[in-house]
Formats: structure tokens, sequence, C-alpha cells
């Protein structure tokens, strides 16, 4: 029993390496309690498993590329052959009322009842192929999926169109009722297999392919009258998968914002519930209480220092001015202390008219001047010829002199660098 363990290892793949887990829709109208077949595949297009479950019961992709890819089965297709217009971009909003137009007259449903998906790498102005299934019963089976969490990222035909010159046929349905999907460079048709073998037989050459399940393989061979290779539906759906369609165009691609919120609310409703994330949980709690603690033990710094500036700076002032006895705002006093000493004793200071003067004769000598104005230590020089201000390094001499020089229109105002803010204490 170990050997034969042992030898079956290698050929197993961890869940983790899933990608896509790949649904078929069934011909009928989907419901919650219907039965989907469904394939589990990883990157590597290795089937893990599959099987048939309801919706809510399918198993969930893993690993970074996860998705899910719903297939159509070809009885659910037609297939025509058209000539896109041109000046009209294939995938470009006008795009299904041009499909509209072009298939009104071909298919036996109202236009608007349908849903239309045009071939990947359709150009303006050439040959293209489009497919056409029932839009509500797209739509309802895509619904059923994304209720159950499994909302698709592409939808698939079963069988496409080669794009070229040779013809493949797939042997498909039950051995009383096995059915042919033959594939051509632009359409896909199926048919009983009794009149794909009469075709055949009349046809220029034979099919470049011919693939069959496993129940209706020996009825292929002995109506064809040819041997056939043996394709599991498994296999027919990797290889569904890994086409290059995407039926899901126009307005089924415009609801994909809406589906893409959902499965982020889906994904965020996972975070904060499964057990699986109750570790992840309790990490993003645990940093977000040390970043508020941080927060809280920097600003408590901060706080204590900012109490220490203010502290040293009344003291600093009850010792020059003892006088002083309620502290309020320590350098609006102390500017107004100093100001009050400078006029008692006769000294001129930055702020007064004089040294103002001085200071914008000193650094603005060629400056004409058309009239003054002083008020509360602010002088404003009216004129127009003060361009000399202007020079980015006067003002940081002005500001060496204790001045602060700035433009006001057409005049210049000057004052102290720090004036004092409130009254006195």
């Amino acid at each position: 029993m170990r050997q034969r363990l042992r030898a079956i290892a290698p050929n197993t793949h961890p869940i983790s390496s899933v990608s896509t887990l790949i649904v078929l829709l069934p011909p009928h109208a989907l419901t919650a309690s219907s039965s989907l077949e469904y394939v589990l595949a990883n990157a590597s297009g290795n089937v893990l498993s599959h099987g048939s479950t309801q919706p809510s019961l399918l198993p969930m992709p893993g690993g970074a590329n996860a998705a899910v890819v719903t297939v159509v089965a070809a009885e659910n297709l037609s297939w025509h052959h058209i000539d896109w217009p041109k000046g009209t971009p294939a995938h470009s909003p006008r795009g299904r009322a041009v499909l509209e137009g072009l298939l009104e007259d071909r298919v036996l449903d109202e236009a608007a009842e349908l849903h239309f998906a045009l071939a990947p790498g359709a150009r303006p102005g050439a040959p293209a192929t489009a497919a056409v299934c029932t839009r509500e019963w797209l739509r309802a089976g895509i619904a059923v999926l994304e209720a159950a969490g499994r909302a698709p990222r592409r939808v698939v035909p079963q069988f496409a169109p080669t794009g070229g010159a040779s013809e493949r046929a797939w042997i498909i349905g039950t051995p009383e009722h096995p059915l042919c999907a033959v594939a051509s460079a632009q359409h896909v048709v199926l048919m009983p297999l009794s009149v794909a073998a009469a075709q055949v037989r009349s046809a220029p050459q034979p099919w470049a392919s011919v693939q069959a399940l496993p129940a209706v393989a020996q009825a292929a061979e002995r109506v064809l009258s040819q041997a056939v290779s043996i394709q599991t539906v498994p296999e027919q759906l990797v290889q569904a998968a890994a086409g290059g369609w995407n039926l899901a165009q126009f307005d089924l691609n415009q609801a994909g914002g809406q589906r893409t919120a959902r499965r982020l609310n889906e994904s965020l409703g996972r975070f904060l519930t499964a057990p699986s994330w109750q570790a992840a949980r309790w990490a993003c709690v645990g940093l977000l209480l040390v970043n508020l603690l941080g927060v809280q033990v920097l600003a408590w710094r901060e706080r204590n220092a900012l109490a220490a500036r203010q502290q040293a700076s009344a003291e600093v002032l009850r010792q020059t001015f003892p006088h002083v006895k309620l502290v309020l705002d320590a350098p609006v006093q102390m500017a107004r202390e100093v100001s009050a000493l400078r006029q008692a004793t006769g000294a001129t200071g930055s702020g007064d008219l004089e040294s103002m003067l001085s200071s914008l004769a000193g650094l603005a000598p060629g400056a004409r001047v058309d009239g003054l104005e002083y008020k509360r230590g602010e002088l404003r020089v009216r004129g127009g010829g003060l361009e000399p201000l202007g020079d980015p390094g006067l003002g940081l001499r002005f500001q060496a002199l204790g001045l602060q020089a700035r433009a006001d229109g057409r005049d210049w105002l000057l004052s102290e660098t720090t004036r004092p803010r409130g009254g006195t204490p």
C-alpha cells in the first residue's frame, strides 16, 4: 500500500496551485438548485477534479490567478459570418447596435432579446464572426453564479470557429442521440451524427480531427467509418477555457464594474468572518493599536516639549521684568515690555519711523517715493518706482534689519518681522 501511495503522489496537485474553475452552463434556465458540471484546473491546464454540483457548492479557485470561466454549450449558440463596417471600432459602445442591424434579418428572435458577441481580433472593414445566444438565459446563469460567489471572469463557447481552412469535429451527446459539432473557419454547426456523416462523405476534404466523448466514441466510429480520438468532458472544458473568445461583451461587459465591486465586498466579508482569516484579523487589530499608541506617545512628548518651552519663556520674562506678575503670552509681553523700555529711554527700534526710513534709504537708494504713511509700526511706501524691492536678496537684507518688506499693489509695506499680536497683560 505504501508503494502504491508513493506512485500516485507525483501525479497529484496541491489545492494552492488551483487557478481556474470552469463551469458548463446547462441548456435550460439555471437556478440555485441546478446541477452544474465543473472542472477545477491549475495554471498549467491540468485537471485537478471535476464533477456536478449546485452553484453554491462549487469549489472555490485559489492562487494568485484564481478565476472562474463559464462555458456556453454548443446548442445555445448560433454563429454568423458578417462584414464589419469601416469606421466602427469592434468593441465600441455602438457595437451592439451595429450587430443588431447586421443580423436582424438572420435571427428568428427579436434582436433586443438576444446577446451578441464579436470574434476576438475583429477589425473594421474586414469579415468577422459573431456569436448569438438568448440574453436573459445568459444573464440569469451569470447572476446565479454571482449570487453563489463564483462570478465569472470570462464567458466562452464550448466550441469556437477554427479561423482557418480546415474543419474540426466533436462528437457529443448520448449513445441514443449522438450529436456532431463541426467547426469551420467562421461557423460552428451542431447536427445529428447521421447528418454529419452524410456531409463528410460528400465533402471535398475530410475533417482535420474528430474527437468524441467516451460514451459516443463507438457510435461515432461506426457511423463515420473512421477512428476517432477520445476527449473527456473535463478536457473539452479546459480546451474551451484556453481559447481566445470572451462572450461577455457590450452590455455584459459594462456590468463588469459592478461585478468587481461585488467581488471586493465578498472578499471583505470573507476576511471579516472566515475562521481562516482570524490570525490576519488579530494582526491587523494589533497593528492598529500599536500605531494608535505610538501616535499618543508622540503627541504626549510634543505637548511636554511645548509646555517646557512656554515655561522657559515665562521664566525669562519674569526674570527680565519682575513687575510682570501674570504671564499670558510670554513672547508678546516681552516685545511690548522691550518697546516700552525703548520708548522710555529714547532709543529707536526697527519698527520706528526713523529706523524704517533709514533702512529704506540705505537698501533702496534709487527708489522713487510718491508718499509715505506710517501707522502702528507699519510704513506704507507709495510710488511706482520701487522695482529695486522686487529683488529677492533685498528682502533678505530687510529681514536682517528686523523688517519685513512686501508688495501691496503699487505700494510696499514695511513692518517689523515680529510684531506684538495682543493686548497688554
